[in-house]
């Protein structure tokens, strides 16, 4: 489910994302410059926080979940992973965010459990569509899903 090309696309996007928050704190931090050359106190220190303002904001807001993300693909590749088969229940629709990263609740009834297990699906990977029943073997890394398959019966 995970290619070398999303790790690439996220690190590209965190990197564009590092630059646009550089341009911003240059372009704000020059205004201060400017004003501490002319000799505008008022020009100085309004730039000054403006500088700190958009650069904090900018790097919440945007840069920060870049990084989440970007760690997040990059634990995939190395972390370790654990296989279940059971039974599938259902995947929600609604997005939320667990760990920084937005994802769809997906549950799964393993054979061996009474409860149904909790697993997270990317909300950037397209969903599979699985009927409630279908029995599909999945592979997690924690509770987010590497890899799902389902399980034909020989």
């Amino acid at each position: 489910m995970y290619t070398e090309e999303d790790k690439i696309r996220a690190k590209q996007g965190l990197t564009r994302m590092l630059i646009i928050n550089l341009i911003i704190f240059l372009g704000t931090l020059a205004l201060s410059v400017v004003g501490m050359i002319l000799r505008y106190q008022w020009l100085a220190m309004g730039g000054l926080a403006l500088c700190l303002c958009a650069t904090y904001c900018f790097l919440s807001i945007k840069t920060t979940p870049w990084y989440k993300y970007y760690k997040f693909i990059k634990d995939m590749f190395e972390g370790r992973s654990r296989e279940t088969v059971g039974n599938f229940v259902e995947c929600s629709d609604e997005t939320r965010l667990a760990d920084g990263v937005q994802v769809h609740d997906f549950l799964v009834k393993p054979d061996d459990q009474e409860e149904n297990l909790l697993y997270y699906w990317d909300d950037d990977k397209p969903r599979m569509q699985f009927k409630p029943g279908d029995r599909v073997k999945v592979t997690s890394f924690g509770r987010f899903v590497r890899d799902i398959a389902l399980v034909t019966e020989e």
